[in-house]
């Protein structure tokens, strides 16, 4: 069932997030909600981080309510004096779970900075708190970098219309190669494949011949964007896991339907070849640099 292997993103619930959400984060009524609907409908698994405001706690208070447990899969930043031992025990508190599915490095800079810090995590493995080690990355050679690292077993790194089959296939079926686990992230690339092409800001119009190709498969095939997004990256079978983020129940219900629709392996591999000269704006974090 492809809901099962949907991550749901919970950066909305604690912080104002993406070019085109004019909502704001949910209410924390919202946002229970939104994870009843999401469990009842075969998603099983959180993304969260103990840098998205109060998601975390939103989330344990949820499993405080509920005999409903998602496995967490959450993000930390390593502080100065601050004890591996700590970070866990602030994260499991929080969450309200007895272990977490897979700890992530926020970044793969956390990684590189904090080698040391390995060791302790594999003892929080040992004593079965975590269950994976994980890093955040961006980049393919970020990616190539992790797999000869015995200890890190699940990496996360983007994957969309855009930072597609063309950029990724061969690191990710690699990285698989390796026993490594892939999810992704950024399937609908902060919302921007939303947004009308007349009004892109000024930084993002160097993708719009890019954006152009997809708007145009879309209205074409009459495969609504949501839907393309949406299946395009859970048909590659070196995906183990696509993380979504959403706003409300009612969108939470779209994208699960969008999942329903059969679309031709055609339209998934003219997608494949498209390729952007600007690699760099396929980076939300450049897009205000």
């Amino acid at each position: 069932m492809k809901a099962s292997k949907i991550i749901l993103g919970t950066v909305q619930f604690g912080l104002d997030y993406g070019i085109n959400n004019s909502s704001g984060k949910p209410t924390e009524e919202r946002a229970h909600a939104i994870l009843k609907e999401a469990f009842d409908r075969g998603i099983k698994t959180l993304d969260t981080a103990a840098a998205y405001g109060n998601s975390e706690e939103l989330i344990g208070n949820y499993h405080r309510k509920s005999t409903e447990k998602y496995s967490v899969i959450t993000k930390f930043h390593i502080h100065k004096g601050v004890e591996v031992s700590e970070i866990i025990d602030v994260a499991l508190e929080k969450l309200g779970v007895n272990s977490i599915d897979t700890l992530f490095f926020h970044s793969f800079q956390d990684y590189l900075s904090n080698p040391e810090i390995i060791q302790e995590l594999i003892k929080e493995v040992d004593k079965e708190r975590i269950h994976r080690l994980g890093v955040s990355v961006y980049t393919n050679n970020e990616i190539r970098s992790l797999l000869s690292v015995p200890e890190i077993d699940v990496i996360q790194a983007p994957f969309n219309l855009l930072d597609n089959h063309s950029k990724r296939a061969e690191v990710f079926q690699n990285a698989k190669s390796k026993g490594k686990k892939i999810l992704t992230r950024s399937v609908f690339l902060q919302g921007l494949f939303f947004k009308p092409l007349d009004s892109l800001p000024k930084k993002l119009r160097p993708l719009k011949s890019a954006l152009e190709h997809i708007h145009q498969t879309a209205q074409k095939t009459g495969i609504s964007m949501a839907t393309l997004a949406m299946n395009y990256a859970l048909s590659k079978e070196y995906i183990d896991g696509v993380l979504v983020g959403v706003d409300s129940v009612g969108q939470l219900k779209e994208n699960v339907k969008t999942i329903e629709e059969v679309i031709p392996d055609q339209i998934f591999q003219q997608i494949d070849t498209i390729t952007v000269e600007n690699p760099y704006l396929l980076n939300p974090v450049n897009w205000n640099s």
